[in-house]
């Protein structure tokens, strides 16, 4: 694991990562589509190399996500915002992870 964090260019590199075999650039689709779709391995559409989500990037994806659902439970409870209000707050943010997570997880061909 080590070695493809190494080869992916470090775990938090700010660029679309691409495939290690042939230097195919991955889009944002796909990587997006992946990670909605429970981590699934993205293949090269150059090469058909299969590569799958790094754990530690699993675990990052969900420390980016996970604080924008606390935050809504808290204004829930502690100041009593209606739902809508809270939903309000909570989409976008949840949209911006969206858009981020593609630049933060790592995929290796190492299975």
């Amino acid at each position: 694991m080590v070695k493809a964090i190494k080869e992916s260019g470090g775990l938090i590199n700010l660029k679309l990562q691409k495939c290690n075999h042939c230097n195919a650039q991955f889009t944002r689709g796909e990587i997006n589509k992946s990670l909605w779709l429970a981590y699934r391995p993205i293949v090269c559409t150059q090469c058909g190399t299969k590569h799958k989500v790094l754990i530690a990037s699993r675990l990052l994806s969900v420390v980016v996500t996970v604080p924008f659902a606390l935050l809504g439970i808290y204004l829930v409870n502690n100041y009593n915002q209606s739902l809508l209000s809270v939903l309000s707050i909570i989409i976008p943010l949840t949209l911006l992870a969206s858009v981020i997570s593609p630049y933060l997880v790592r995929y290796s061909d190492d299975y």
